[in-house]
């Protein structure tokens, strides 16, 4: 999944950490789609999900993977939470959650997410952005 990401990343023109993953990609994208290999990743994690474990975790990424592994009691239960002009059902211990995985997550840090994103000038086309990209 990553070598695609960075395959399609690179046909837009935008760098991929995951270019190291072309060649897997490359290996099996006659054999299967992003769609078989998406289904094939959820049947695998399926064949453990009564293991007899005290943690969860979030397995499609192997960055900051330390901090993706979480208590499995955290989940046991849901809290509603507000959330603009609405309220979200979150696991009980998503403080904890939270604090593991970004430390201190209620102080805003301006610059600090981890995606590949930016911002663009809504009057500026897309595609002179692109070519400023290049």
């Amino acid at each position: 999944m990553r070598g695609y990401t960075a395959v399609c990343n690179n046909q837009a023109g935008f760098p991929s950490q995951y270019e190291k993953y072309i060649p897997d990609w490359n290996l099996v994208k006659d054999r299967y789609n992003i769609q078989h290999i998406k289904q094939m990743y959820i049947d695998a994690c399926a064949m453990y999900n009564d293991c007899d474990s005290d943690q969860v975790g979030l397995t499609a990424f192997r960055t900051h993977y330390e901090k993706l592994i979480w208590k499995k009691e955290w989940f046991d239960d849901t809290v509603e939470l507000p959330f603009e002009n609405t309220s979200v059902s979150c696991p009980k211990g998503y403080d904890e959650l939270l604090t593991k995985q970004f430390g201190d997550w209620r102080t805003p840090v301006s610059g600090s997410a981890m995606h590949e994103m930016f911002v663009v000038d809504a009057e500026t086309p897309y595609v002179e952005f692109l070519k400023a990209k290049r």
